[in-house]
């Protein structure tokens, strides 16, 4: 007799032993269905369940929508959403896994939040248990030496639209498909084919490598979950929260202390660094969280938040290259700093596809006099460039903010007589909200900027306080479509006083702020963080660009915005007008018409613009129609390499010698020039970068035109 207490392994397989097969498929539903009806044992269920009500309990009282979005479908909403960030490509659960989990119910909607504890708990289980039966069924392919299919297709699920297998079989024929299709994407990046035959031939000879190589990469993936650095079950606990935060907006999330403490360690000014701070998304995509002002990559002035790291190469180690995916964030972080070699080139993967090769030498982070560089447009008339890649503030580098290093830029062109001023922000993601507003007072004298609106429809109008400007001369904004937060806020309160031209595309259309508040209030000050919205602005004639964008005073096509804009999140605030009669004193009118016509003719008649615009057509159409893949390795080749050639195509198209000015480094910085060889070098490369810019030679043009109707009449 076998014993109750005995292993429920030993007791299930008795049992099934004396059942049919249809009886055994259906004693194993309602088994399941036991374990997830469970009571939750205490631990970290309950103590995840205390944490949801306090960020409900917090985001009532501080979110910018209140309790609008608490509504009876949040539970639901929220169930799914979870399950989408474990698993968005449908590559762990299976459907009758979630349908028997999601049976399980609990209440987020009411004061009295019920039964997380025992849903989140067998959530982490059976997704434990998923990981763990990928991992045996990987390596049972890996000893495996049968080929993987070689026809029909691999489907990538858009955002948020994840198929889950329907059984084990299809749950196989999935990571089958996949594995196929990694190892034809890394034989297609390896290296430039330009026939069909030679990529066949080529992965052929080496398919059984790649094979072992890409299940090596997943089972790392997998082990990265299992054995992440804060725990399982605390990150799992942060995915779970942050999946009730994201159904309020897109900018509200979580991060534990330990989150925190990580951060806060990227700034340290100790050691050797290229200044950068690794991120990964959920499914393996290697990012830039942010760079450290002053720091190589920052002043490369190539690199943005949410860039996608590819690889790195190491030059002066036998040209070593280390694939990020291979590695946790916190990985690549110490293989980078226990380099030998200081030398090292970063593949980036751009928000519009495009995928540059960014060479960097490390450097002792220390602090810098000042994060911003600037340079001379030396045409017909001398115009000022300076390129903002986000904005910082005092405590990231213990020094000034970008307000202040740009004012002390600014007077060192003027000393060198310029008649115009270019302030580039495409890619700038934003950052402090006061350092845009204290940089918008160096061009506008004092006076309303925007309004601040809260969740209580409270407006308060924001204002520069400080009198006089540091400049007050003609001016151009450039923005693109991940142009977001600090510098939308930036270029819109410039657009509406008339105080620049803004050209490029329409931004991101970010119009709200957040706010940090502790989760638990502690003297030793490791508590968990929300970030929370808690205000939507407008400008000061009312409107926001909220999901709008800003809207350029002169367009320029481009393709910055295929990754997506605010308007494309669902969760995300909508827009607001407000009613509210502002007085401040507006710039005399630009004079756009003319101006405008003519940029419209260059564009028109310019060969590489109307590149750009043929292309961008061809490549939304392109990445449209890839969700499903082709596994045969000649249909494979002919898809990719038609989008390689678009991006390639786009990546020539923006780039052409400038014949209208040639760039020169102000005579502040050619006195360091000549004290610093790597200076000098690394001036060199950008200046040749800046007169190649299409963007920049017509920002230029359009400024040539703007000065010729320029009067300075004082504010109307």
């Amino acid at each position: 007799m076998i014993e109750f207490f005995a292993p429920i392994e030993i007791r299930i397989s008795v049992y099934f032993s004396k059942l049919s097969y249809l009886r055994k498929k259906e004693v194993l539903l309602i088994l399941l269905l036991f374990s997830i009806s469970a009571p939750a044992q205490t631990g970290q269920g309950s103590n995840t369940e205390k944490k949801v009500k306090k960020v409900l309990s917090i985001v009532a009282e501080h979110h910018y929508l209140a309790r609008s979005r608490i509504q009876p479908s949040l539970s639901e909403e929220v169930k799914r959403s979870f399950w989408m960030s474990l698993d968005p490509q449908g590559f762990y659960f299976l459907k009758e896994d979630l349908d028997l989990l999601g049976r399980r119910s609990f209440r987020l909607e009411s004061e009295e939040v019920g039964q997380i504890s025992s849903f989140f708990s067998n959530s982490l289980n059976l997704f434990k248990e998923r990981l763990k039966a990928t991992e045996d069924y990987l390596n049972e392919l890996e000893k495996s030496n049968s080929p993987l299919v070689t026809k029909g297709e691999f489907e990538f699920y858009p955002q948020r639209k994840t198929v889950f297998p329907k059984n084990k079989e299809d749950w196989k024929d999935r990571w089958v498909s996949y594995l196929r299709y990694k190892v034809l994407s890394s034989k297609f990046y390896s290296e430039p084919f330009s026939k069909k035959e030679d990529f066949q031939n080529g992965l052929l000879a080496s398919e059984k490598i790649l094979r072992k190589e890409v299940i090596q990469r997943e089972k790392e993936r997998i082990k990265n979950i299992l054995e992440h650095p804060d725990g399982f079950e605390p990150y799992l606990e942060s995915i779970f929260l942050n999946s009730i935060l994201e159904k309020f907006d897109p900018h509200s999330t979580f991060f534990s202390a330990s989150e925190k403490q990580r951060f806060e360690s990227s700034l340290s000014s100790k050691g050797y660094s290229f200044g950068i701070v690794f991120n990964r998304s959920f499914f393996g995509d290697t990012k830039i969280e942010r760079l450290i002002p002053g720091s190589p990559a920052w002043r490369s002035e190539k690199m943005n938040r949410g860039d996608r790291i590819l690889e790195v190469r190491f030059p002066d180690d036998k040209n070593r290259t280390v694939v990020t995916s291979d590695f946790s964030p916190g990985e690549m972080e110490s293989i980078l700093s226990g380099i030998k070699t200081k030398k090292a080139v970063f593949k980036v993967r751009k928000n519009d596809g495009q995928v540059l090769n960014v060479h960097l030498i490390q450097e002792k982070m220390g602090l810098e006099e000042n994060s911003i560089s600037s340079y001379i447009l030396n045409g017909k008339h001398k115009i000022g460039y300076l390129y903002l890649p986000a904005f910082y503030t005092e405590w990231e580098t213990e020094g000034g903010g970008c307000a202040q290093d740009i004012a002390k830029e600014i007077l060192k062109l003027k000393r060198d007589n310029i008649k115009g001023l270019i302030l580039d922000l495409r890619n700038n993601g934003g950052g402090s909200l006061e350092e845009a507003i204290d940089l918008a007072g160096i061009f506008v004298d004092q006076g309303p900027l925007f309004v601040q609106k809260s969740s209580n429809g409270e407006l308060i109008i924001i204002k520069d306080t400080n009198r006089g400007t540091i400049y007050d001369g003609p001016m151009l904004v450039l923005l693109n479509g991940q142009s977001a937060s600090a510098s939308e806020f930036l270029a819109s309160a410039l657009q509406n006083y008339n105080r620049a031209l803004v050209i490029g595309s329409p931004s991101y259309g970010k119009a709200t702020s957040q706010i940090l508040l502790p989760l638990e209030e502690n003297r030793k000050g490791n508590s968990d963080f929300l970030k929370l919205t808690t205000h939507l602005y407008f400008g000061v004639q009312g409107m926001s660009h909220q999901q709008k964008g800003v809207i350029p005073d002169i367009p320029l096509p481009d393709l910055s915005d295929l990754s997506g804009r605010e308007k494309d999140v669902p969760e995300a605030i909508r827009t607001e007008q407000i009613y509210k009669e502002i007085t401040y004193k507006k710039f005399p009118d630009l004079g756009l018409s003319d101006i405008k016509d003519d940029s419209e003719d260059r564009v028109d008649d310019d060969p590489n613009f109307s590149k750009i615009g043929s292309l961008s057509s061809k490549l939304r159409k392109k990445i449209k129609s890839m969700d499903l893949i082709s596994l045969d390795s000649g249909d494979f080749f002919e898809e990719f390499s038609e989008l390689a050639k678009f991006y390639e195509e786009y990546q020539a198209a923006t780039r052409r010698k400038s014949n209208s000015f040639t760039v020169d480094t102000h005579s502040f910085d050619q006195s360091l020039e000549k004290m610093d060889s790597y200076t000098k070098e690394i001036n060199s490369e950008r200046k040749t970068r800046l007169e190649e810019d299409l963007y920049i030679d017509e920002a230029y043009k359009i400024m040539q035109d703007y000065m010729q109707t320029y009067v300075r009449k004082g504010q109307k």
